[in-house]
């Protein structure tokens, strides 16, 4: 393999080491909003101005910050991956907007519906990236 074959294959190799990373990194901090998200719902009788709400809140925002970088990083990096991480983006906006609605709006269950679903396949979305990009994509 010449000199230029190898630096093409090692930037490769870099990229997708990140995409993995990226992924792996969103999949963390799903599991710390979801377990944060469980205990407002379960443990907290009014949210509003808790600690905890406000750590579930800023833990979510982080969570969309890192979910564009994770998008750009696959894309960037042409993996195949690239759309599942960008789906997974849409599914947390989702989750996003319907936590801002739940607490915005009262707490109706249809905001409260969509935070979960928005969370479940956003999470199936990077599962499925990570095993992809385990695999060498497809």
């Amino acid at each position: 393999m010449s000199t230029m074959s190898q630096g093409a294959v090692a930037v490769a190799e870099r990229r997708t080491s990140r995409t993995r990373l990226m992924i792996g990194v969103t999949l963390v901090l799903l599991l710390g909003e979801f377990l944060l998200g469980m205990y407002v719902n379960l443990f907290v009788p009014t949210p509003h101005g808790q600690p905890v709400l406000f750590a579930h809140i800023l833990l979510g925002t982080l969570l969309l910050v890192v979910a564009l970088v994770t998008t750009v990083v696959a894309i960037a990096a042409r993996r195949p991956t690239a759309l599942l991480s960008a789906a997974g983006l849409l599914f947390l906006v989702v989750a996003w907007i319907g936590g801002e609605r739940f607490l915005s709006g009262g707490g109706h269950s249809v905001d409260s519906y969509l935070m979960a679903a928005g969370f479940v396949l956003a999470a199936a979305c990077y599962v499925v990236a990570r095993d992809l990009d385990r695999r060498g994509g497809a």
